[in-house]
């Protein structure tokens, strides 16, 4: 069950092949706020970097193909467990299934 304040990980590649290829291919990160549609994030979305509230989590990218989302809860990182989970990856070695929704 997502809480506010945990994270929301989009995985994607970016179209144009000559960007640097992200760690994890994580392409954006949201915090997650819930709100009246239960789906609430706050985020950068705009290339003007400005922070804006959003209905939903789910991107339609001009920039990037979402292959996977990852929610992320902050309360085992605040216990002091800081290993990524799920299909994250730590320097290149080789993760497991993501687990999310697209």
């Amino acid at each position: 069950q997502m809480q506010p304040g945990d994270l929301v990980f989009v995985q994607g590649r970016y179209h144009d092949r000559k960007k640097r290829r992200p760690r994890n291919d994580i392409v954006h990160v949201e915090i997650f706020l819930g709100g009246s549609t239960g789906e609430q994030t706050i985020g950068a979305r705009r290339r003007s970097g400005a922070v804006d509230i959003f209905d939903t989590y789910r991107l339609d990218p001009s920039s990037y193909q979402v292959d996977a989302v990852h929610f992320r809860s902050l309360d085992t990182w605040l216990r002091g467990n800081c290993r990524p989970a799920g299909g994250m990856r730590v320097r290149g070695t080789a993760g497991t299934t993501p687990r999310g929704a697209a």
